[in-house]
């Protein structure tokens, strides 16, 4: 991969469902490569976190969209592990519940928020080598990227992978319940408004249903050496 490792700047843009193996992949190819790793859903996670701490709704579109007047989104990066900080504080560690999830998913069909996020995640990405992955990476955030990946998977096996995720957080949730979640985001993505989920023509497509990890990073990778 000399070309990628030569370039001033070069972006690779991993897009599809929840619970794919996206942000897996993706880190696993950033520490690869030395590239910085950008997770786009963190960011809406950050925005969740702040308007539950205000005690904000999430239909209540008017005050979370006043919420973004007075927001600072940064990360501070170690390899690829990302701190991410809104007005300073660490929330890394705080996002990641089935709850901030949910509130995460709702505000993302808002125009304004996508938006607000969307200049952030493009001037990161204006320079230097990143990965960046999430729902609309490859069809609005990134679709200049230098290579795009659209990585799938069926939905039993998303919910399995989904709910081993919050088991090793300690967190226990019902199949039936895991599977309800991540078939309502899907509905919800798939048919929002505001840059709804779907393939960019020119994306890779790979299916992890049957795919190890190491299958999907070397399916990716022999990709992007023929590019």
């Amino acid at each position: 991969m000399i070309f990628m490792e030569l370039a001033d700047r070069f972006v690779i843009a991993i897009d599809g469902p929840a619970a794919a193996g996206k942000s897996t992949v993706s880190r696993m190819i950033a520490s690869e490569y030395g590239y910085d790793y950008l997770d786009t859903g963190s960011m809406y996670r950050a925005i969740a976190f702040t308007c539950i701490q205000n005690q904000i709704e999430p239909t209540d579109e008017k005050l979370i969209v006043d919420i973004l007047q007075n927001i600072s989104i940064h990360f501070h990066r170690s390899g690829v592990n990302n701190e991410i900080f809104v007005n300073n504080l660490s929330v890394s560690s705080k996002i990641r519940t089935p709850e901030i999830s949910e509130f995460a998913s709702r505000i993302s069909a808002f125009k304004e928020v996508r938006s607000f996020l969307f200049r952030l995640q493009r001037e990161v990405i204006s320079s230097g080598r990143h990965i960046l992955e999430g729902r609309d990476t490859t069809t609005v955030v990134a679709p200049d990227a230098d290579l795009k990946v659209f990585l799938t998977a069926d939905i039993e096996e998303r919910v399995k992978r989904r709910k081993q995720e919050m088991h090793n957080q300690g967190i226990m949730i019902s199949w039936d319940e895991m599977y309800q979640n991540i078939k309502t985001r899907d509905e919800r993505d798939t048919n929002r408004k505001e840059s709804p989920l779907t393939r960019h023509p020119d994306a890779l497509y790979i299916d992890s249903t049957n795919l190890t990890l190491d299958k999907v990073i070397k399916k990716i990778i022999v990709l992007t050496e023929r590019d």
